[in-house]
Parts: structure tokens; C-alpha cells; sequence
């Protein structure tokens, strides 16, 4: 991944991640039927999580 990255332009690189323990699923109305993520959802559901890794990046 280092590697990779190089290539990468600083506003292109990954600097925080969050794995989920669960999958998107149909079942919590995070993905459509063509398994597809519905983002809005799902940004909604997970701003607390997602603003905690930008908050990294102030400090």
C-alpha cells in the first residue's frame, strides 16, 4: 500500500479507516436491491464515526 500511495497525490491518500464489524446490508436500508450503498444513509447513520477520523486529521 506504501508503494501505491507514492503515486498518489497527498489529497488522494487514505489516512484514517474504520472497518464495521457487520456488512452494509439490505435488512439495515444501507444498500438497494442492486447492492449498491445508498451513501446518504449511510453518512447519516455513521457521522459520528466518520467525523471522529476527520477530527484526527485537525489535531
Amino acid at each position: 500500500m506504501r508503494k501505491q500511495e507514492k503515486e498518489l497525490g497527498k489529497f488522494e491518500r487514505v489516512r484514517h479507516f474504520c472497518i464495521k464489524r457487520k456488512p452494509f446490508s439490505l435488512e439495515a436500508e444501507e444498500m438497494t436491491p442492486t447492492q449498491k450503498i445508498k451513501r446518504k444513509v449511510v453518512e447519516k447513520k455513521y457521522a459520528d464515526v466518520i467525523k471522529k477520523m476527520y477530527v484526527k486529521l485537525v489535531e
